[in-house]
């Protein structure tokens, strides 16, 4: 898929595809400063713990997550945000709409 184009409005609803028993990732801006990537999971699926070279932003935006990080657990629903510095992380769907 191409990038997002800079100065266009859109929808990330609209974007999400969803595999069955799996995970989709759609990659929007990436630049010097860092990425910002859409992902969508399918319920149990998820992404192993990790650390990444820039501080991550995640906004669900459907369903219910799972997000663990220094060992401690969060539940998100949807329209929740969550900002990370550099600190390990792991995600996974708890359920999907």
């Amino acid at each position: 898929m191409a990038k997002v184009e800079k100065g266009i409005v859109f929808n990330s609803n609209k974007m999400i595809d969803y595999a069955e028993a799996g995970v989709v990732s759609k990659e929007l801006v990436h630049n010097h400063a860092g990425s910002v990537t859409l992902f969508s999971f399918d319920a149990g699926q998820g992404l192993s713990e990790h650390t990444a070279p820039f501080d991550a932003f995640i906004q669900v935006v459907e369903g219910k997550m799972e997000l663990i990080v220094d060992n401690k657990k969060y539940y998100h629903r949807w329209r929740k945000f969550y900002y990370s510095k550099l600190r390990p992380l792991l995600c996974k769907c708890i359920r999907k709409i």
